[in-house]
């Protein structure tokens, strides 16, 4: 079987090119990017590469809503053609639920027209709630995993 370049091309597509290593800012609220190609992070949207250099440094995270105690949750980060950082916020559930079975952790779904890089997958202990944007990434209360990722995992996070 021979291929027709010009109807069985793959058109489009959006992915991480290269690898994020995302990481907390010098300010503990912010996200920073640090790939270890030493030339920033490679991406592409809708079939377009773009690349945004790790020299930009402390990225702001989008503002979140309260994230509440004895839960765990995702965050999506994604870049978009300028660049910019955002992450988007997943549903969170109860980390007993989580940790029994019961329950998965579902990715984000990104918002039109950005690139998924990673996300981070937050679980909060009790008397201690987390809001992105304003509580710091590396906060006593809460554990912290961080992903690095080529486009979203197909499966959710199980226990």
């Amino acid at each position: 079987m021979t291929m027709n370049m010009s109807s069985e091309m793959p058109r489009g597509g959006t992915l991480c090119l290269s690898h994020p290593e995302l990481t907390i800012g010098g300010t503990a609220s912010k996200i920073k990017t640090a790939a270890p190609n030493g030339l920033g992070v490679d991406y592409a949207i809708n079939g377009y590469i773009y690349n945004v250099l790790d020299t930009v440094g402390d990225r702001t995270v989008t503002a979140a809503a309260v994230q509440a105690e004895l839960t765990s949750c995702i965050y999506l980060v994604t870049l978009n053609t300028a660049g910019t950082l955002a992450t988007v916020k997943g549903t969170a559930v109860l980390t007993a639920d989580h940790t029994a079975g019961k329950k998965s952790l579902q990715w984000p779904q990104p918002a039109a027209n950005t690139c998924p890089i990673g996300a981070i997958k937050v679980v909060t202990a009790a008397d201690n709630d987390f809001t992105a944007g304003t509580d710091d990434w590396d906060d006593a209360g809460s554990a912290f995993t961080w992903y690095d990722f080529m486009a979203i995992p197909t499966e959710p996070i199980t226990a």
